[in-house]
């Protein structure tokens, strides 16, 4: 909620949002910055999203915790199995490149 009424962000923009695309870290002051990408943003309107360092320490905190907590219950219990063609990011430090489970890399 803090993301949405300090940014205007939209839930449904959250919603969609990859880990790693919202900053993994809380900056010493002032703003972090992320790219909402039109695919995800209301009308298509890609931008650039600004977020208080206050926020951005809570969003690396859920990312860090909540989130692999989530993810590794999900692992455990099989529920990304039943994905029939998941998208595999293998270097976070280069999402230009990805995997298609099952499939060959494409440039992103």
């Amino acid at each position: 909620m803090d993301l949405m009424v300090r940014t205007g962000m939209r839930l449904s923009e959250q919603a969609q949002l990859a880990v790693l695309e919202v900053p993994a870290r809380a900056g010493a002051g002032g703003y972090e910055r992320f790219w909402l990408p039109g695919a995800i943003a209301k009308g298509f309107s890609a931008r650039w999203v600004y977020v208080p360092h206050s926020a951005a320490g809570d969003l690396a905190a859920y990312t860090e915790v909540d989130r692999a907590k989530v993810v590794a219950d999900a692992r455990t219990a099989g529920r990304y199995r039943a994905w029939r063609r998941p998208l595999v990011i293998e270097d976070p430090s280069d999402t230009q490149w990805v995997r298609v489970s099952g499939g060959a890399g494409c440039g992103g």
